[in-house]
């Protein structure tokens, strides 16, 4: 999901402070196993003041972990369940014909492939579900060629996600040094935008869906959905595998909510539909600064766990976090399975349990002061942007490109971001 936009205005909206209410627009680690399967994209640790969206990188769980994430399951199949097999070596053949798995689906959802319309902005259940369904066919229904173009652009750069396994490597160093593929992406999409589907970077302008409450949101409602699908289809396996589909495409929310810098981040908030570059990549700082740095979470039952966030989700220091969002994922599909042979209701989802909660990851007692928080009406700063220890100094009075800048210059969230800072 990238924040970055494909231009890089000279003014905007700089005045920051007071909210807008307007909307706008299973558990293993690869590392011991020695598995990894999945796609990676752009480097993105420049963030220079005057970085455009070609230097910069996606706010989300990248594309490899996407799919690595949703092509390690097992998928039950048959009557009985006892025929099983892992999602990434089967594709399921959409009603547009196109064949993606499991784990190409969660990859591909949300962050290429939706509408101008957010999921968590519908006035009610019914309305939100409508948003995700038309979603979801955008990817589905429409004859598309960009899917596999997508997926093609990114796959050059596994070779040296691999690489680090093999030399006993944390991924995340890798990403600053592949090649930044952003504007490729936006042009595979943006063949399409004269049909009117949302680009690459018109997607990122809005996607709140995959922050906070509003990605647990999105998950409900497309969970919901998928789980009603396959009990109409019950003993059709063909309506099965479209219900795995569908639920593929909203694992990819899920998926989110296991990532640090999406859950704490006023992504809402830090947003303006007119000139929204500089509130979106104030927006950027804080994901990245929490995905880097790590947060301490609950679950409901209160067992605690540090959850890194995006380019680190493969990590050896994330691989509590990691266990946890694989086996949601898992639990998720089972879900599907249980409801097509008719012992699933449409509420009480599992895997909700296993994910951090919010209220946890917004705790004061986080050694992370957030960079950005939400007071009433008001969206408050970190006062120093270095001390990133100090819970109590914030300031109302700060501006979207004058942190924008600030960061930039301070040399404090190029790779590798620390608590302590670059000398740390």
């Amino acid at each position: 999901m990238p924040l970055d936009h494909p231009d890089n205005p000279e003014q905007g909206a700089d005045v920051a402070g007071s909210i807008d209410e307007s909307k706008g627009v299973a558990a293993f680690h690869p590392r011991r196993y020695g598995l990894f399967q999945g796609y990676q994209s752009s480097d993105g640790e420049n963030i220079s003041p005057n970085t455009t969206s070609e230097g910069s990188d996606p706010p989300a769980f990248d594309a490899a972990e996407h799919k690595w994430l949703g092509d390690n399951i097992l998928l039950a199949t048959g009557i009985n369940g006892r025929n099983r097999y892992r999602a990434g070596t089967k594709a399921f053949t959409l009603p547009n014909t196109v064949k993606l798995t499991y784990g190409e689906i969660s990859l591909l959802a949300g962050d290429f492939f939706g509408t101008s319309s957010p999921i968590s902005d519908g006035k009610d259940d019914a309305d939100r579900t409508k948003r995700f369904e038309d979603a979801w066919e955008t990817l589905a229904e429409y004859k598309r060629s960009d899917a596999k173009d997508i997926l093609k652009i990114l796959q050059p750069e596994l070779d040296a996600v691999n690489r680090a396994f093999k030399e006993h490597r944390d991924p995340s160093d890798e990403y600053s040094k592949l090649k930044n593929v952003d504007w490729d992406l936006e042009r595979a999409t943006a063949r399409m935008w004269k049909f009117g589907f949302p680009t690459y970077f018109q997607l990122a302008s809005y996607n709140w869906d995959h922050f906070g409450d509003d990605a647990y949101t999105c998950y409900k409602v497309g969970h919901a959905a998928a789980i009603k699908y396959a009990r109409t289809h019950h003993g059709d396996v063909n309506g099965l595998n479209q219900a795995y589909a569908m639920n593929a495409f909203v694992d990819h929310f899920l998926q989110d909510i296991f990532s640090a810098g999406h859950v704490r981040t006023p992504r809402r908030q830090l947003h303006r539909p007119l000139f929204p570059y500089y509130p979106d990549m104030c927006a950027k700082m804080m994901h990245d600064e929490d995905c880097a740095i790590g947060l301490s979470v609950k679950d409901s039952s209160g067992k605690a766990w540090t959850m890194y966030g995006d380019k680190r989700l493969l990590d050896d220091a994330n691989s509590d976090n990691f266990g946890r969002c694989q086996e949601a994922v898992q639990t998720s599909a089972n879900e599907i399975y249980d409801a097509w042979i008719g012992t699933k209701k449409t509420s009480d989802f599992k895997a909700l349990d296993l994910a951090p909660t919010l209220e946890s990851a917004l705790g004061t007692d986080q050694e992370l002061a957030p960079l950005f928080k939400v007071q009433g009406n008001e969206v408050l700063r970190r006062e120093n942007i270095k001390d990133r220890r100090n819970h109590t100094s914030t300031t109302p009075s700060w501006s979207y490109r004058g942190t924008y800048d600030e960061c930039g210059k301070s040399g404090w969230w190029k790779h590798p971001i620390t608590l302590d800072g670059p000398s740390a």
